[in-house]
């Protein structure tokens, strides 16, 4: 059996049929199409995740917003600021007593 497989293979090649050429190429373009398959897979795995992200993203945006709009709506009168302790107080680079005015005013809060 191994001259008869042997004998056609010769006349195969002849007449331009090689069936291991031809086994070859199969087996490349199966291992090409796994591979491609693979990496569409992992490609599908980071697009969901990065769906997710943006979704608790989106909520984490939304959350804070709604609390800082929860506070931003707190009516003024309700806010408590103290303001003992800070009598006597010196501007270094002047020399100037500071007010409780001027020292809310130096940190950017207008009074």
């Amino acid at each position: 059996m191994g001259v008869i497989k042997k004998a056609a293979k010769s006349i195969g090649k002849l007449i331009g049929y090689d069936s291991d050429a031809i086994s070859d190429a199969a087996n490349k373009q199966a291992d090409a199409t796994t591979k491609a398959a693979s990496e569409q897979a992992v490609a599908v795995r980071e697009q969901s995740n990065m769906a997710q992200r943006q979704q608790e993203t989106l909520l984490a945006q939304q959350q804070a917003s709604n609390q800082a709009a929860e506070l931003l709506n707190k009516p003024v009168e309700g806010v408590d600021v103290d303001i003992s302790g800070m009598d006597g107080e010196v501007d270094d680079a002047t020399g100037k007593r500071l007010k409780p005015r001027d020292k809310y005013s130096a940190a950017s809060i207008n009074i």
